[in-house]
C-alpha cells in the first residue's frame, strides 16, 4: 500500500510550513496564518427547530436549520473561547410559509442578549432562506452581535 510521509518544517524565525500550502508565520509583531488552497468546513444539519435548540460547536460553527416550526433558542456549547478571543456561528435556515429565526442566545446554558444590527429585531422571510450570522466575543463576558440577511 502506499505511504506518503509529510514533513512540517520549523523555522528560527518563528515560522512553521505544513504540507498542502499552509503556512504558520510568527514573530515579535504578530503571527499570521496563510491557507491559499481554500478551506472546507463542515456543517450540521437541524430539522423542525422549536424551543432550546443545542448547536455542538466543537463539530463546526454551521448549522442549516430545515423546517423550523417557532422561534426558538439557539444554545451554543462547546464555544472554549479565551477572554479576549471571537468567533462566528453561522444558521442557514430554510423557511417554509411562516418564517422562524432564533430570537434568543444561550452559550453553554447561560442566557446571553443578542445586539440586533440596526438595533431593530428582524424579521425572517417566508419560502427562502435566510442566514443568521452570530458574531460572538468574549472578555469576561459574552457579547452577541446578530444580523439576519435572507436570500
Amino acid at each position: 500500500f502506499p505511504v506518503t510521509i509529510c514533513r512540517w518544517t520549523f523555522g528560527e524565525d518563528g515560522n512553521t510550513e505544513f504540507p498542502g500550502s499552509i503556512t504558520a508565520q510568527g514573530n515579535i509583531t504578530g503571527n499570521i496564518l496563510k491557507i491559499e488552497d481554500g478551506v472546507h468546513e463542515k456543517f450540521q444539519t437541524k430539522a423542525d427547530a422549536t424551543g432550546t435548540v443545542t448547536h455542538d460547536c466543537s463539530a463546526g460553527h454551521i448549522f442549516f436549520h430545515t423546517s423550523p416550526d417557532a422561534n426558538w433558542t439557539a444554545n451554543f456549547t462547546n464555544l472554549n473561547l479565551s477572554s479576549g478571543y471571537a468567533t462566528t456561528v453561522t444558521l442557514v435556515i430554510e423557511q417554509g410559509g411562516t418564517g422562524y429565526y432564533p430570537n434568543a442566545v444561550q452559550i453553554g446554558g447561560n442566557n446571553v442578549g443578542i445586539l440586533w444590527q440596526g438595533n431593530a429585531t428582524p424579521t425572517p422571510s417566508t419560502n427562502r432562506i435566510d442566514v443568521v450570522t452570530f458574531s460572538i466575543l468574549y472578555d469576561g463576558l459574552y457579547t452577541v452581535l446578530g444580523q439576519l440577511t435572507g436570500f
